[in-house]
């Protein structure tokens, strides 16, 4: 009797442990498989793509070795690759290619730097909510065309510094739809967009902006750009910010706070086509570099410079150098008191008469 009780206890015993383990298998399938489908469905959810026109075979970087995020898939000429930063390795023409990101970016820094072999891109469907810095990500695309950003979100974003640096072959790009109200610099942003002949920037808020250097430097084909939008009261570098505008036929100035520049030197060098300019509006107490502000301005017969006040300034290096049509001038105002070099101040002047000095 007591063996018989014996043996139909280890077989109860048996059987729970045998169901037991059966349970915590299935539990722990159930969880993996289920965690698995949560991060598929967190990929398919949050595929973000850009798609690339190129020119040429594989032996160049798409991406630059500085940008930390590799694609999660790449399509090339209608087939998925390898994810890869390089395509050095493929010999075949390449003509599309889509890169396919499964996280959230934060930054583009440097991107696409020197990807010269890029015609078009299309960003529409690129996530750019979480980024936070654009600095130089088209920079040096000396063959990049076209860019479409679509309904871009760049609200987070806080450095666009050198974004279409020497992109000399861009003909058009639309901007218009950019969030700047948390960005500090537009430094450089369209340096050497020599074929751009229109930039809408209407739309950009400034507030926070600090610099302004070189931001137009020789966009050769602008001839006119509306700034009456720009709110400058934060900017202290205005550094060659129109310098070999060659084309500008006029420029608006008359909205501008100028109250904590600090440097001007080649404001407008080489805008050869000015014939006038009135920045009789600005603040230069805090301006201490003037030197080559006007050099090379050509065409320019009348220059009203106001009350300006130049108690902090140290160089004016050249600053009417080259106005060969320049008649007239009134610096009354200018207190030179600081001033260090005044060296070929008028030079190759030709056509002044008329200087007005306290």
């Amino acid at each position: 009797m007591n063996d018989g009780l014996n043996i139909a206890k280890k077989n109860l015993y048996f059987i729970n442990y045998k169901n037991l383990s059966f349970l915590l298998i299935t539990i722990i399938f159930i969880l993996f498989i289920g965690n698995k489908c949560e991060k598929h469905r967190k990929i398919i959810n949050s595929l973000s793509e850009i798609h690339l026109v190129i020119n040429g075979t594989g032996n160049q970087s798409l991406l630059n070795n500085t940008f930390y995020a590799e694609p999660y898939r790449v399509k090339v000429n209608g087939e998925y690759k390898e994810s890869c930063k390089k395509f050095g390795e493929m010999d075949y023409e390449i003509n599309n290619v889509i890169l396919i990101f499964n996280e959230n970016i934060e930054t583009c820094d440097s991107m696409f730097y020197g990807s010269d072999n890029i015609i078009e891109m299309d960003l529409s469907n690129f996530d750019f909510s979480k980024v936070t810095n654009m600095s130089s990500m088209f920079r040096k695309c000396s063959n990049l065309e076209k860019i479409i950003f679509g309904n871009i979100d760049t609200s987070s974003v806080v450095n666009m510094k050198c974004l279409f640096y020497n992109c000399s072959s861009l003909l058009s790009v639309d901007v218009s739809n950019f969030d700047t109200s948390l960005v500090t610099t537009i430094e450089g942003m369209f340096y050497m967009c020599s074929n751009l002949a229109s930039i809408d920037v209407t739309n950009f808020n400034t507030t926070r902006v600090r610099s302004l250097r070189i931001l137009f430097y020789k966009c050769l084909k602008l001839e006119t750009i509306n700034l009456s939008n720009f709110d400058t009261s934060s900017v202290t570098n205005m550094e060659a910010m129109f310098y070999l505008c060659s084309n500008l036929l006029s420029i608006d100035l008359s909205n501008f706070n100028t109250q904590n520049v600090e440097t001007m030197r080649y404001l407008f060098r080489n805008c050869s086509k000015l014939t006038s300019l009135d920045i009789s509006n600005f603040n230069t107490a805090k301006v201490k570099n003037m030197a080559y502000l006007f050099m090379f301005c050509t065409n320019i017969k009348k220059i009203n410079l106001g009350k300006l006040d130049t108690s902090s300034v140290e160089d004016m290096n050249c600053l009417f150098c080259y106005n060969e049509k320049l008649e007239s001038i009134d610096l009354s105002s200018f207190d030179t008191s600081k001033v260090t070099n005044l060296g070929w101040m008028f030079f190759h002047c030709y056509n002044i008469k008329s200087i007005k000095i306290s």
